[in-house]
Order: structure tokens, then sequence, then C-alpha cells
């Protein structure tokens, strides 16, 4: 059946000069509205959000053990724990990074704190090591050998209390001015005498030596105290 124009009449009547079918404002009729479209074929939402980046748990963990793992690491002995704590949060690090779409910043510190720890740890035991062997070293050359020793404590006002002594024992006296001890020791040992004011006597100049052999080893000055430490040599 094919259509026709409309009559005078119809279009008289119709003041819009619409067609049968559509609306009077131009717009398609009630029923026929599509969802809108962007630009690039995307529909239009009014809850769209941005993606959340996923967390990364390996990050994390890299992080904090890498923390723990550096604290350790300059401590003697206990360091040999940081090594194998730094080689774990190394491994996190490298996990936390493959992971995709994952923040990658906790997962590099965690790397470089690990590394930090091991390389720590490393020269501190090695710090140590040497020192342990220059300890062994000089207890091996001493041993046997006598030490002349002489402490020495000076106060210039009032009195004040003198701690001498060495690994072996110590002695405590109460001296006025100048004051000295005498002794003897065999092998290696740590000698230490300490000198300690009298908060009513004012300000007290201190002072305190060690000789070994006649040569001094530590000396020291102090207003309310003075304190010398040496091993024998």
């Amino acid at each position: 059946m094919s259509h026709q124009a409309p009559g005078p009449n119809e279009t008289a009547n119709n003041p819009y000069g619409q067609t049968h079918g559509q609306d009077p404002r131009g717009q398609a009729p009630q029923g026929y509205h599509q969802q809108g479209y962007a630009p690039g074929g995307y529909p239009q939402g009014g809850y769209g959000q941005p993606p959340q980046r996923p967390g990364n748990g390996f990050g994390v963990a890299a992080l904090v053990v890498g923390i723990i793992a550096l604290l350790l690491a300059w401590i003697p002995v206990i360091n040999i724990g940081a090594i194998v704590l730094g080689v774990i949060a190394v491994i996190l690090g490298i996990l936390g990074l493959r992971k995709k779409f994952a923040g990658k910043g906790m997962s590099i510190a965690g790397i470089v704190l690990g590394a930090l720890a091991i390389i720590g740890s490393v020269i501190v035991l090695i710090a140590t090591a040497a020192f342990v062997g220059l300890v062994e070293e000089e207890i091996q050359r001493t041993e046997g050998q006598e030490f002349s020793v002489e402490y020495i404590a000076t106060v210039d006002q009032g009195e004040a209390q003198v701690s001498y002594g060495s690994a072996g024992g110590s002695s405590t006296e109460s001296i006025t001015g100048e004051w000295n001890e005498e002794t003897t020791v065999t092998g290696f040992n740590l000698l230490s005498v300490t000198v300690t004011g009298d908060a009513t006597a004012g300000e007290q100049q201190l002072g305190c030596e060690i000789r070994v052999n006649g040569e001094t080893v530590a000396e020291e000055t102090g207003t309310s105290l003075a304190a010398c430490s040496a091993p024998t040599r």
C-alpha cells in the first residue's frame, strides 16, 4: 500500500506541520529513546569510576622485612639472621615487581633495604672477626708476661672517690689531693680507674691516669667525673 501525502485539511489541522507518529516538539515518541553514546562508541554511564589499582602484598611484606633486616644488620652475631631476612626481602620485592597492575614503590624499597641489610651485615661481621682476631693475637702475645701498673688520680679541692682495678677485681677509696696505687698484672688484662667528685664541694677539677711499665696509656680530666681505661700491651 502506498503512502499518500497529507491533504490540505490534515495540514491545516496540524499547526506544527508534523506527520503522524512524531512528537510535536520534534522529538521521537516515547518508547523510542536510545541510550546515548559518547565519542568512540562507548555508552555514557552516571556511575563510571576509574579502576582501582590492586594491592601489592609482596611489596608490603618486602618493605617490612627489609626494615627489620636493616635494623638488625649492625648488631654482631644477630646480624647473621639479618642476612637471611635481607635475602627474603629481596625475593619478596622481586615477586612484587612481577605482579601486574600493582604499585611498585614498596617493592623497590624492600629490595633496596634488603640489599643494604645484607651489605651492612657482611661489613659488621668482617669487622667483628678482625677485632676478635686482634684480641686473640694480643692475648697470645702477652700470655705469661708481667706488667707493672700504676693508677693515678687527682682532685684539686675537697674529697673524691676513686675506683680502680682490672678484669680480675676492683677497689674503691676516698682521696684528697694526689693519689696513686701500684700493682702488677700478668698477661692480657683490661685496666680502669674512675674518679668521682663530691657534689657538695663545689666545682672540682678531677684527673686520672694509667701507666703500664712506666708509659702513660690513658689519661683524662673532668669536673664531676674522670674515667680512664686501657688494656695491657
